[in-house]
Parts: C-alpha cells; sequence; structure tokens
C-alpha cells in the first residue's frame, strides 16, 4: 500500500511538473510580435501586418532595398498601436511586381512590452499585383480604354 501511494505521488509530481513546464513553455512567446506578411502596396509605401497590436517608429526600419531600384529611404510610418504598419518611402515605383527586404527591429508588443526578435532582410513581396490597359474600339476612330487592377 505504501508503495501504490509513492508512485501515485511520485507520478501526480511528474504531471503537475510536465504541465507548469507546457504552461511556461506557451506563455514565454505570448507577447512577442512577428511579422505575418509584408508587401509593397503603393508606388512609394509597403504594408506590414504584425501577429499583434505594436508601439513602433520611423527607426524601427532600416536598408530598404527594392528589386528595381535598389535602396531607399523610409521617410514616415503610419498605424502604430496596430496590427498593421504603413511604412512610406522615398522612391517612386513604377514597377507593378516590385519586391524587396527590409531590416525591422525595436518594435515593440502593445499589450506586454517585449520587443520583436530583429528581423534582417525581411522579405517584401509584391502586393500591388499587375494592372492591365486594354483598347476596345467602338466607332471609327474611337476607342475606349479600360484600366483593370
Amino acid at each position: 500500500m505504501n508503495i501504490a501511494k509513492n508512485a501515485f505521488s511520485v507520478l501526480l509530481t511528474g504531471l503537475v511538473l510536465f504541465l507548469g513546464l507546457m504552461l511556461f513553455a506557451s506563455s514565454a512567446r505570448a507577447g512577442v510580435p512577428e511579422v505575418v506578411s509584408a508587401k509593397i502596396t503603393g508606388s512609394t509605401q509597403l504594408t506590414i501586418v504584425y501577429s499583434e497590436d505594436v508601439i513602433t517608429n520611423v527607426t524601427n526600419y532600416t536598408d530598404l532595398n527594392l528589386s528595381s531600384s535598389g535602396t531607399a529611404s523610409i521617410v514616415w510610418i503610419g498605424g502604430s498601436g496596430t496590427d498593421t504598419i504603413a511604412v512610406d518611402f522615398d522612391t517612386f515605383l513604377y514597377n507593378t511586381s516590385e519586391t524587396g527586404t527590409i531590416d525591422i527591429a525595436g518594435v515593440t508588443s502593445v499589450s506586454t512590452g517585449d520587443f520583436l526578435i530583429p528581423v534582417f532582410g525581411q522579405v517584401l513581396t509584391d502586393g500591388r499585383g499587375p494592372h492591365y490597359i486594354t483598347a476596345c474600339p467602338i466607332g471609327s476612330g474611337n476607342s475606349t480604354f479600360n484600366l483593370s487592377t
């Protein structure tokens, strides 16, 4: 009977330790923001979506490199306090299938104050898509142009 009590006690202690470790491991990542997506969304703008609301400023974004024009400077950010951040840069992009990279560091969680693990070379995907212009003749000498996005 004493052996059964000891075995049960050891089993119960092991279970409590295991559950405590699992709870600690899952809470260790809670509150650490992560980049969900990063896309070039306009001719002078990119949009970064985080896993949670973040506090950020223009100095948190550096080393912006664009596929067609090379380096660009960050001039403004908007959306601090939310999970979606708009980042404006100083180069006008004509190419609608632009990609690039950016370094991100110093962004913090609104809820916990925990810092984003710095991301060097975060890939920026194309978020604009191609634009097509088609000409459709209506009569002699007249045409209409339809812009599709």
